[in-house]
């Protein structure tokens, strides 16, 4: 069964990324320890905890100055090399203009949230010693999916596992066999909520992994245990880089989301009709409202209409970049608040992107999200001239 799992179903997207993944009891997930792979065309290796870095050692030597780069797959380096992270070139510039030493370190999480983020930080990095900390979170934040564990609850309602049950897990999760079960298991037990005829592809309504204001919790509490333990901390601003809507006026949205709930309750009560009605209604007040659409396809896979289900199960999911697009400027929005009233260094590296001419992410059709080596570039100079203006790190004088 394993060898015809392996030769019938190819390798999906979640497969290759859960290749250097691994469920943890607390964090949920963390990139495998010593590995070396080949991950979105690149070659990746990980250090003793996981992280991607070379000859990380665990005491801090000394005279060194360490600096660690908190944050999810834009600062793990996701479709560039290791030279061309934005922590790898920070710590060639440190050292190029310095005559002290520099260490920076790359603690990208893939798929992180500012939750996972903070428990990192608490129960991990701080035993590195850092001297100086850079943090960029939000990007899956706005996200209403994670790799595991994956269901509509927040981040912060997910209880610790069994750290034997999560060992059994991962040595089962091994197996081809296992996955396409899983998969198989999750498709029936979603059926009633997934895109139409897109196995795995849940639509999860409501919330997102992080609300705003837990996000916010999360960035403070970030700050304050920095400020307890003596850490220096940058906060760093990293491009979402999804559409953002047409500005919708807060009466066009109240009365979208009062059409909405009635035909939510219309469809309750099976009067699909009567809640199609209403759903048009709602996506004509707001037309980036995701969950009209879906609601839409709803009620025409109940009747059977199954073209037209699938035309607006698409429709919900081309919505979902909107919201994602215009969440993030809103989470970013709420970093900087942070920033400015805990009077912590910022770097707002979405301005700087703007005014730069050049394409800065790894894919425009394909990836439009993730800084690509000359955006990470960019992001060094930023983050370097940054400590040097905060006066955390000086420069011998000329």
């Amino acid at each position: 069964m394993e060898l015809a799992s392996r030769i019938i179903f190819p390798a999906t997207s979640l497969d290759k990324i859960t290749v250097i993944l691994k469920q943890d009891p607390i964090l949920f997930w963390r990139q495998r320890l010593n590995i070396k792979t080949k991950f979105q065309g690149y070659d990746v290796a990980t250090d003793w905890m996981g992280l991607r870095n070379k000859n990380l050692s665990r005491a801090k030597k000394a005279g060194m100055t360490r600096i660690i780069c908190l944050g999810a797959s834009p600062t793990f380096g996701w479709g560039v090399s290791y030279e061309d992270t934005y922590s790898s070139r920070l710590e060639k510039l440190l050292n190029r203009n310095s005559k002290r030493s520099f260490e920076v370190i790359n603690a990208g999480e893939i798929g992180y949230s500012s939750y996972q983020g903070l428990l990192l930080l608490k129960n991990e990095i701080i035993k590195l010693n850092p001297d100086i900390i850079t943090i960029s979170y939000g990007l899956n934040d706005i996200d209403k999916y994670r790799f595991f564990r994956s269901n509509e609850a927040s981040d912060k309602e997910l209880k610790p596992l069994n750290i034997y049950l999560v060992g059994l897990i991962n040595a089962i999760q091994q197996s081809k066999f296992v996955r396409v079960l899983e998969r198989l298991a999750f498709t029936l037990n979603h059926r009633g909520s997934r895109y139409f005829n897109s196995s795995g592809a849940a639509y999860f309504l409501g919330g997102t992994r992080v609300s705003p204001a837990d996000y916010e919790k999360n960035l403070q509490e970030i700050v304050n245990f920095c400020f307890q333990k003596g850490i220096k901390l940058i906060l760093v601003k990293i491009p979402v880089n999804l559409p953002l809507p047409n500005q919708i006026t807060e009466v066009k949205n109240a009365e979208s989301r009062a059409y909405l709930a009635q035909g939510v309750l219309n469809l309750a009560n099976h009067k699909y009709e009567t809640a199609i009605k209403f759903f048009l209604s709602s996506k004509k007040d707001n037309p980036y409202l995701s969950d009209a659409y879906y609601y839409l396809g709803v009620c025409y896979e109940k009747k059977g209409e199954f073209q037209m289900a699938r035309l607006y199960f698409m429709k919900a999911r081309e919505q979902e970049a909107f919201r994602c697009g215009l969440e993030g400027q809103r989470y970013n929005n709420i970093m900087e608040m942070v920033a400015n009233k805990n009077k912590t260094p910022f770097v707002d590296i979405v301005s700087v992107f703007k005014t730069n001419k050049e394409y800065l992410f790894v894919d425009q059709k394909h990836d439009p999200i993730h800084p690509n080596a000359i955006g990470h570039n960019i992001i060094a100079l930023e983050i370097y001239n940054t400590l040097i203006k905060s006066e955390f790190v000086r420069l011998p004088s000329r």
